[in-house]
């Protein structure tokens, strides 16, 4: 029977071809329709204990789905840059998702002062122009155990933006999503900093996919 099909085919090599083209074309349709999710959560089984701890650790502290974003440069705290700086902040915090921008900008600045404690935040609403008042900002951000070594470096040249995230609608590709709209928001400050990144899971995630998507675009067509 094999022996016979082998015959037929290489008689009529013109149709077989002609038929393998169809069938090619045809599952190459459909693969327009594959998805790949990097995510971890479907990999583990729905039921699993250790699964239902996290949903609950996550529903009594709030996400764990952080973005960093490093900003480095070596004269932070000028009127420009931190207006910058803000203007990136409030980008951050219009992306659909996110709950929450840590930085500076509001963070309250425990001090004392004349015997009394200040609770005002580091920049109370306007940033101020005068470079001692920008320089005290500073001063008070080193001298702060909360900020120094989270959102400002000891050298003073490096800040951090922590951006919280949720995804409250069960979006499928809300990670890879979240990366791109981060990267979109803190892309300006790359023409006025000297280093400006993101680093966390939904970075991860989508470079994983990219990855994965870039692997198939060469697998499938060798296939």
């Amino acid at each position: 029977m094999m022996t016979r099909i082998i015959n037929w085919s290489r008689d009529h090599s013109i149709t077989v071809l002609f038929v393998a083209l169809i069938i090619t074309c045809g599952f190459g349709y459909l693969a327009q329709n594959i998805r790949l999710d990097a995510s971890a959560d479907r990999m583990m089984n729905a039921d699993d204990p250790e699964k239902e701890y996290y949903k609950k650790v996550v529903d009594t502290f709030g996400s764990d789905n952080v973005t960093v974003v490093y900003i480095k440069d070596k004269d932070i705290f000028t009127y420009d840059k931190l207006d910058k700086l803000y203007e990136a902040v409030s980008a951050l915090e219009d992306i659909p998702g996110v709950t929450k921008v840590n930085s500076f900008f509001n963070t309250t600045n425990f001090k004392g002062i004349d015997g009394v404690l200040s609770t005002n935040k580091f920049i109370d609403e306007d940033i101020p122009e005068e470079v001692g008042d920008l320089q005290q900002i500073k001063i008070d951000a080193l001298n702060n155990p909360v900020v120094l070594r989270r959102m400002i470096s000891e050298k003073g040249n490096v800040i951090a933006l922590n951006v919280v995230a949720f995804n409250e609608t069960k979006e499928e590709s809300f990670d890879v999503r979240m990366a791109s709209d981060i990267e979109k928001a803190i892309g300006p400050l790359k023409e006025n900093f000297e280093e400006v990144f993101q680093l966390g899971k939904p970075m991860m995630r989508k470079q994983v996919t990219d990855y994965m998507i870039g692997d198939q675009k060469l697998l499938i067509p060798l296939a």
